[in-house]
């Protein structure tokens, strides 16, 4: 580590922290001579008097150097550092609140932990710093370098980080409410489950992003560049855009489904995987062929939409309705239907193995050759459902009452699965 800059501390300052620190190396010294009398009966030969007497320099020599160079002893001689080298230094767990910081080299110091409360940190160069945990709410960082940083659950809550370069800074699962972003570089940042709610990100360059998970709830995107930026699953609920957002055609998409709603809107083979769609509007909507694996459906109104030869395995359909929709040939596979309405619904053919159908209403709903091997049918209702050829082997959570019910609909239990390949396979 360079050698801190001093020349913002006053000999005043300096004078009252040598004096300080040379009493309490005196006083150590002293007693270190009283014990050595002590252990010799006041008699000591001259060579442990010599050994003493060297060592006590010694002592004092090394205190007075780390002293001088530990930044952690000169915050506490002064806290206005502007333009101090503090490259790589360690300054875990350090109180810094209010501190002067402003043009300062910190590349590569260890801040984890540290409180930087209401610090001035503007143009100064954090790139590769580790602020991990660190206290950063209220901190002044314009035109800071904070490139490659470490911020993971740092607390920069109501921080003004206006125009700062936050490049590849990894910002996943930081606290970030009440935080200024305008005109900010966050390319390639990792702000995986980060809270960005109500924040201003107008401007911002946030190309290659990783946003998956967050929560852009209410943030302000107008003018900002997502190209390349990967937003599944996050929450783009009221996020404000405008024409000059540049944002990819899929997440644009989902901005408007989630906004304006979808309803009868034609989504034929599109590519709506990942996406958050909980909530959304998507009545008679046209999704046949459209790619939904992973999507989170939760709560979504899909009634009446055609979504034959859909993929939605792995999707989070929970409370969703898709009463009277057309799942011919869909693909449920290990899907969430907790409590989901599917009465009336067209499942012929449709692939429900390992789907998870608790609660779920299927109650005249056509199940005609469906796969629900391994599907968890706990409390589902299939009163009146037509399940002629169905599959329902190592099926879960049916009585033997319920299952001799299905068998004399034409169900089956045995070990003879439709193809899944077939039922999933593209139909014109």
């Amino acid at each position: 580590m360079a050698l801190t800059n001093r020349r913002n501390i006053s000999l005043y300052e300096e004078a009252k922290a040598g004096l300080s620190s040379l009493i309490k190396q005196m006083a150590l010294v002293g007693f270190s001579l009283l014990v050595m009398l002590l252990l010799t009966k006041g008699n000591p030969s001259n060579f442990v008097v010599g050994l003493s007497v060297f060592l006590g320099i010694a002592f004092v020599a090394w205190s007075e150097k780390k002293r001088l160079t530990d930044p952690k002893q000169l915050f506490k001689i002064t806290k206005d550092l502007a333009g101090a080298n503090l490259n790589n230094a360690n300054l875990s767990g350090v109180n810094l609140s209010r501190a002067n910081l402003s043009n300062a080299n910190l590349s590569g110091v260890n801040l984890n932990r540290a409180n930087l409360s209401d610090v001035n940190l503007s143009d100064a160069n954090l790139s590769n710093a580790n602020l991990s945990n660190a206290k950063l709410s209220s901190i002044i960082l314009h035109y800071a370098n904070l490139s490659d940083a470490n911020l993971i659950k740092a607390n920069l809550s109501n921080a003004n980080l206006s125009g700062v370069n936050l490049s590849r800074a990894n910002l996943s699962n930081a606290k970030l409410s009440g935080i200024i972003l305008h005109y900010a570089n966050l390319s390639g940042a990792n702000l995986i489950k980060s809270n960005l709610s109500d924040v201003n990100l107008s401007g911002a360059n946030l190309i290659k992003a990783n946003l998956i998970k967050a929560n852009l709830s209410n943030a302000n995107l107008s003018g900002a560049n997502l190209s390349g930026a990967n937003l599944s699953g996050a929450n783009l609920n009221y996020v404000i855009i405008d024409n000059s957002t540049e944002l990819n055609r899929k997440w644009r998409v989902v901005w408007e489904i989630v906004n304006q709603g979808a309803i009868g809107l034609n989504l034929r083979d599109f590519d709506l995987s990942d996406a958050n769609l909980s909530n959304a509007d998507l009545s008679d909507a046209k999704l046949k062929r459209a790619n939904l694996s992973d999507a989170n459906l939760s709560n979504a109104d899909l009634r009446r939409a055609d979504l034959s030869n859909a993929n939605l395995s792995n999707a989070k359909l929970r409370s969703s309705d898709l009463s009277d929709a057309n799942l011919n040939f869909a693909n449920f596979n290990f899907a969430n239907l907790i409590n989901t309405n599917l009465s009336n619904a067209n499942l012929k053919n449709a692939v429900l193995s390992s789907a998870i159908l608790i609660g779920a209403i299927l109650n005249h709903a056509d199940l005609s050759n469906a796969d629900l091997s391994s599907a968890n049918l706990s409390s589902a209702n299939l009163k009146n459902a037509i399940v002629a050829n169905a599959l329902f082997q190592g099926s879960t959570g049916l009585t033997e009452d319920m299952k001799r019910d299905l068998e004399g609909r034409g169900a089956m239990f045995g070990d003879q699965p439709p193809s899944s390949e077939s039922k999933i396979r593209k139909q014109t």
